[in-house]
């Protein structure tokens, strides 16, 4: 009867992936305690492990009726939500990402938070939030705010600057500094907004979500320049990019492939390959020939990682691009490239705005999805995207 131990054994059997015989340990704390919520937010996970989100939510919701002030707890119910495609109430509850922790903390502006259009002649302060790729994610609602009169100014990371200056003129771009700039702080702004809360706003619905959201505006010299080179190198041959793994921790572990998993695309003599593959890659380069016999061009003039102009017009100049979820496949359909976006099977392991299921991009219409079949496996997977790309 001891309830710290029954529930640290519960937790114990989720962690060793037995998430049926956790929810009955679970079940069992709750018999000696009804009014327990971690064990229904326990709950929750187990189902989320075996991809029932709609239970999930439900045990998230019972255990803020006993609780309803937990962070956490609200975060996770509004990420099962948008997974659902709940995305009002989805958007409400990941308000309390900031309180639970989940991601960096808030901004340190003075100004009142922005209730909401219209801007109505009023300055407005957003700030960008979490990775590059959240960044290009966020920005597909800027042009939303492009219609309201008034003064937008956005800090963002120092990276996209020139990118997002060219793509909306009308804005003004500030890189972000650990303290930021002064004149950030002042009365030239009436409100500030985190961009991720602009979903509130302006994605309440499926139908809030634009048919066509290709929105950056890349060096159109430099693309020019690398799409010739890309063609000429290539002959007869599609440009196809590639991407395979994320830098991020334990979720990075999950979304990533190795190199090793692309035998049946790198083996098509068909295609050109570009890499697009951030960080050193020069092993996994040297395995891809050695293996596959296939030739992935490197292109010594672009830095994915210092440079997120100069990738933009590299991923601009792409025929087609495949990869996993990282901050290439938000280029991409930013850029409105085609793109195949291959994720792993369990949907609590991926971002959750890539939804639950369907092989379509809300966010991106460029991007078609594909998502790994249980014991499918990486190579399984890019198997069926070499097998949709039409032969040359």
């Amino acid at each position: 009867g001891f309830l710290e131990a029954l529930a640290a054994r519960a937790r114990a059997l989720r962690a060793a992936g037995r998430p049926a015989d956790a929810m009955a340990a679970f079940a069992a704390v709750l018999d000696r305690r009804p009014d327990f919520a971690p064990a229904h937010v326990e709950i929750a996970e187990c189902l989320l492990q075996q991809g029932d989100l709609r239970g999930a939510a439900g045990r998230y919701e019972r255990a803020l009726a006993l609780r309803p002030d937990n962070a956490r707890t609200r975060f996770h119910l509004g990420q099962a939500l948008v997974l659902l495609g709940e995305y009002g109430r989805g958007w409400d509850e990941l308000e309390w990402r900031f309180a639970a922790g989940a991601h960096a903390a808030r901004r340190p502006f003075p100004q009142p938070d922005w209730p909401g259009p219209p801007l109505a002649g009023r300055g407005l302060l957003l700030w960008g939030e979490q990775g590059v790729g959240d960044e290009i994610l966020y920005a597909t609602m800027l042009p939303a705010l492009a219609g309201e009169e008034g003064r937008v100014t956005v800090e963002c990371d120092p990276r996209f600057v020139p990118l997002f200056a060219r793509s909306f003129p009308a804005m003004t771009f500030v890189g972000k500094r650990p303290e930021p700039e002064p004149a950030l702080r002042g009365d030239a702004f009436d409100f500030q907004c985190a961009v991720g809360s602009l979903g509130r706003f302006y994605r309440r619905g499926t139908g809030d979500f634009p048919a066509e959201n290709a929105f950056l505006v890349p060096d159109p010299a430099l693309t020019a320049r690398l799409r010739d080179d890309y063609r000429a190198r290539a002959g007869d041959r599609t440009v196809v990019g590639i991407s395979w793994r994320s830098k991020k921790d334990r979720l990075g572990l999950v979304k990533s492939s190795a190199i090793g998993d692309w035998g049946t695309l790198l083996r098509r003599r068909d295609l050109f390959f570009v890499n697009l593959q951030y960080g050193d890659c020069a092993a996994e380069l040297a395995e891809a020939k050695d293996t596959f016999g296939a030739e992935i061009h490197q292109d010594p003039a672009v830095d994915p990682l210092a440079d997120l102009d100069g990738f933009a017009a590299q991923v601009a100049a792409m025929g087609l691009v495949v990869t996993t979820s990282n901050a290439t496949v938000h280029f991409a359909g930013a850029l409105g490239r085609p793109c195949r976006l291959l994720l792993p099977a369990n949907v609590w392991d991926l971002p959750w705005y890539w939804g639950a299921g369907g092989d379509r991009s809300l966010w991106y219409p460029s991007v078609r999805i594909l998502r790994m079949a249980k014991d499918e496996g990486w190579p399984g997977l890019v198997a069926r995207a070499a097998a949709g790309i039409p032969a040359r």
